[in-house]
């Protein structure tokens, strides 16, 4: 498992108020990432596929912007922007397990003008 650097998981945690934005527990808090570590291991071919998927779901508007937001780099050394602030959540342990295992979702419903709040739906 992948360690972060304390001082920045710390940031997250101050943000989301020490509890899991899902059931507001405060124990077994986790920092977790929203698009995965893994996603830069994952083979350029692969990365695109996925692209594709999500073009089933989302508008391609949608689908490029998202890109854009979260890939830096030319298309054959293409990384995605992980370790940073937005990318970060709280949950506790047992939801942190789900998202990693892909056996939740979540759907943003409000997002504040600066970007610092979002009210979600869980699926």
């Amino acid at each position: 498992m992948y360690m972060m650097c304390l001082e920045f998981a710390s940031i997250p945690n101050e943000r989301d108020r020490y509890k899991c934005v899902l059931t507001k527990f405060v124990y077994g808090l986790d920092v977790s990432h929203i698009v995965p570590l893994k996603a830069n291991k994952t083979a350029i071919k692969e990365q695109e596929q996925e692209w594709t998927w999500l073009g089933l779901f989302w508008s391609k508007e949608r689908v490029d912007k998202s890109r854009e937001a979260i890939v830096t780099g030319k298309s054959h050394e293409a990384r995605m922007v992980i370790q940073r602030l937005e990318n970060l959540i709280s949950f506790n342990a047992p939801v942190h397990i789900f998202w990693g295992d892909a056996l939740c979702a979540l759907h943003p419903i409000v997002i504040n003008e600066d970007k610092t709040y979002m009210e979600v739906a869980f699926h």
